[in-house]
């Protein structure tokens, strides 16, 4: 592929490509507690996802946006989930909404 320039020399194809809008994919958060937290700082979430079979999703502690809460485990959560560098599914962009009792 040959890149574009103008009479300035301007590469004109970066420019068209900068005022392109990113695109933006819809990201699904799910709400949950944090009901396994090992002394290895990693654990469980429950997902509420309203059935009788709840679902759990592993948690690592560099997961946080922010600081962990010093309790974690009964911490109320909201997250993304992701892939860890295996591919298994793992919760991402943790915010504490309620910190434990």
């Amino acid at each position: 592929m040959t890149t574009q320039h103008n009479e300035s020399g301007t590469n004109t194809d970066a420019i068209d490509k900068a005022r392109t809008p990113a695109r933006t994919t819809s990201v699904e958060k799910f709400a949950g507690r944090i009901t396994v937290w090992t002394p290895k700082d990693y654990g469980y979430i429950e997902i509420f996802d309203g059935s009788l079979n709840p679902q759990r999703v592993f948690i690592h502690i560099t997961s946080f946006i922010g600081l962990p809460p010093t309790n974690v485990r009964g911490s109320f959560v909201e997250f993304t989930i992701g892939e860890d560098p295996e591919g298994r599914p793992c919760a991402r962009n943790v915010v504490v909404v309620r910190g434990a009792k």
